[in-house]
């Protein structure tokens, strides 16, 4: 017992470890952001890619029977068809990752974080709950972002332009150190394939 209220001491003496309080306009720029790292995490992304290609591979059955015989109507039916899906597997999902950034930054204008060392306690539209450092919970370094996903497809996503410098490196400290594995490093998830990689 009193090793573990020593260790406890000992950590509350760490000033990188000490409780860090932050206040930030959500913005649905930053939300969509977050929506779109949240797709390349889940998997979501790589499955539209997936789904795309196999439109186009049944387009190019089309068009081959389209050369052959020009007049198929059905063949140009198909096409259209082809392309129409395309569109909607390649698109859909950004708009909708658009809409309900613009909605969540109207419901919930502005976040209060208070981050411990093994929790996050919220506060927003008029209410407040506890995010707890466990498995399911993981944290993204963006470029100008940390981007937390918990209870599944919940997110919350702090922007580096609202917060002063230090706390900012001190926020990243108390989540590397409460999350460990689960805080990971993010790059663009357009240029590179693989954007995850450990802190």
């Amino acid at each position: 017992m009193s090793e573990n209220l020593e260790n406890t001491m000992e950590l509350e003496q760490v000033p990188a470890l000490a409780p860090v309080e932050v206040s930030y306009q959500t913005k649905a720029e930053d939300l969509e952001y977050g929506l779109n790292v949240y797709d390349v995490k889940s998997g979501l992304a790589r499955r539209k890619q997936f789904q795309a290609f196999a439109i186009v591979l049944v387009s190019f059955m089309f068009i081959d029977q389209l050369v052959a015989d020009p007049t198929r109507i059905l063949g140009w039916v198909m096409l259209a068809l082809c392309a129409g899906v395309f569109a909607f597997i390649w698109k859909y999902p950004a708009y909708m990752n658009r809409k309900l950034a613009v909605n969540k930054a109207q419901s919930a204008p502005e976040y209060r974080l208070v981050i411990y060392p093994g929790s996050i306690h919220v506060e927003a539209s008029g209410g407040s709950y506890e995010v707890t450092y466990e498995p399911g919970v993981f944290a993204y370094q963006c470029p100008g972002r940390l981007v937390i996903n918990y209870d599944k497809t919940r997110l919350l996503v702090l922007p580096q332009n609202q917060v002063d410098e230090d706390a900012w490196e001190r926020i990243k400290e108390l989540l590397k150190a409460g999350l460990d594995d689960q805080y990971q490093v993010y790059s663009d998830p357009v240029k590179k394939k693989s954007p995850f990689k450990k802190s």
